[in-house]
């Protein structure tokens, strides 16, 4: 199959081709679905104190040349972070904030996001969490994004992650994404002035399904991918 050029729309396309071949149901118009898929770019970073102009000026950094809608950080360090220092890191005054402080030079955790496509209508914070329901503009449709940062103890972990699990039963028909530093490491972009590297998170994934299913975006970018899932899909396997 030969390479070509592919955009984020023609990707979520494809993503919806492949589901009606398959014998999938994607519930909804489908061109209000394909826009879902491509319509937030995200970005998580744990700066380890957002003190330093240094700091500063990689989030301004990272929120321009993403084009970030939502930017979650961890370990801010701060007991305060006002709108000057907001608007400076977002870069314009179209933000809404919501921040957990710093407990002394420990902690503290900040959300910025764009007002022109989503508001806030509720926000909730726990140990190690801090969450927001947004409505995005375009689709009216509910989110609840949760910034974590989460303990190097197990056993803490194991609470915060019951805790998140019964806030999102009692929000289970919102969408929801969970991003933040778990103590696990993905794919990342440099690492230069903390000893963590942001994360970038754009919103044009798929759900995977239940394992062992793999799917990776990047076959999305060959002519021919929805024949070939298509072939495969019919194709009687004998398993072991």
């Amino acid at each position: 199959m030969a390479a070509i050029d592919c955009d984020d729309d023609i990707m979520a396309s494809r993503l919806l081709d492949i589901d009606k071949k398959v014998g999938l149901v994607v519930y909804g118009n489908h061109e209000q679905v394909r826009e879902k898929l491509i319509e937030m770019e995200i970005d998580s970073f744990n700066c380890r104190g957002l003190g330093s102009e240094v700091k500063q000026k990689k989030v301004c950094e990272i929120v321009r040349s993403e084009g970030l809608e939502f930017l979650a950080i961890q370990e801010t360090k701060l007991e305060t972070c006002n709108s000057n220092l907001c608007a400076h890191l977002w870069g314009s005054v179209d933000f809404d904030r919501c921040t957990l402080p710093s407990i002394g030079r420990s902690g503290g955790m900040l959300l910025l996001w764009n007002t022109s496509k989503s508001q806030i209508l509720f926000s909730f914070s726990g140990t190690g969490f801090l969450g927001v329901c947004l409505q995005v503009l375009t689709t009216e449709n509910l989110c609840v994004m949760v910034n974590v940062y989460a303990s190097c103890r197990l056993s803490e972990k194991r609470n915060l992650w019951e805790d998140l699990l019964m806030t999102r039963r009692s929000f289970d028909k919102f969408m929801w994404c969970i991003l933040g530093d778990f103590n696990a490491v993905r794919q990342v972009l440099s690492r230069d002035v903390s000893n963590y590297c942001p994360i970038i998170l754009k919103h044009k994934v798929v759900n995977w399904g239940s394992k062992p299913f793999r799917f990776n975006n990047c076959w999305l970018t060959y002519k021919g991918v929805v024949k070939v899932v298509e072939e495969a899909w019919k194709r009687d396997i004998t398993l072991p």
